[in-house]
């Protein structure tokens, strides 16, 4: 077992790296430590490569699910950054699951995941709380989440603007977000 202490744009990096470990993958992106599932919303935003993924930052196992963030500039070479979402309010306190990234019109990025309580499974959001910051290091699920708690073709909660594309095509993608309490069209 090695420790690794290294900086990456001013944030400092603590690896335990079990360097006899032949399995321990060096070019491919995954957590320092514990348990990682799928990934979830690759991204590339102000020149660095964003990857999460399902992490439990707590134990090598299933469980605590959050989501895990990692950094890199040429897909090589990884850092490890702060879990980006935890399940820290109601609507998500069971877990927060999978989901995807993307960039909004207006240059924003927008986490869309599924979060977990004992209402079932539903859909949040989160926006970074600086759009100015390239690493996207801290994030903030807004007061109206969950934005969808019903989806194909059942009764919504949150009926009206929020999901009048959803109602009309039933079929279709995920079309909208709210944004500050606004519907953002994504298209199709």
């Amino acid at each position: 077992m090695a420790l690794l202490l290294t900086t990456f744009f001013g944030l400092l990096t603590i690896q335990l790296i079990k360097t006899d470990d032949p399995f321990h993958p060096e070019f491919h992106p995954g957590p320092a430590t514990h348990w990682m599932n799928d990934p979830n919303g690759p991204m590339y935003y102000q020149g660095n490569y964003h990857l999460f993924f399902q992490y439990n930052p707590t134990g090598p196992n299933w469980g605590d699910m959050s989501w895990g963030h990692i950094i890199s500039k040429d897909l090589a070479h990884w850092h490890h950054l702060p879990v980006a979402l935890s399940p820290d309010m109601s609507y998500d306190n069971r877990g927060v699951f999978t989901g995807s990234t993307t960039i909004l019109d207006d240059g924003t990025p927008v986490i869309v995941y599924t979060c977990v309580s004992s209402a079932g499974q539903q859909q949040c959001v989160a926006y970074p709380n600086s759009t100015s910051d390239p690493y996207l290091t801290n994030w903030t699920k807004p007061s109206y989440n969950p934005i969808i708690t019903k989806v194909h073709g059942r009764k919504n909660s949150n009926a009206g603007s929020l999901c009048s594309r959803l109602q009309e095509e039933p079929l279709g993608a995920f079309a909208t977000i709210p944004r500050h309490g606004k519907a953002v069209d994504l298209g199709n």
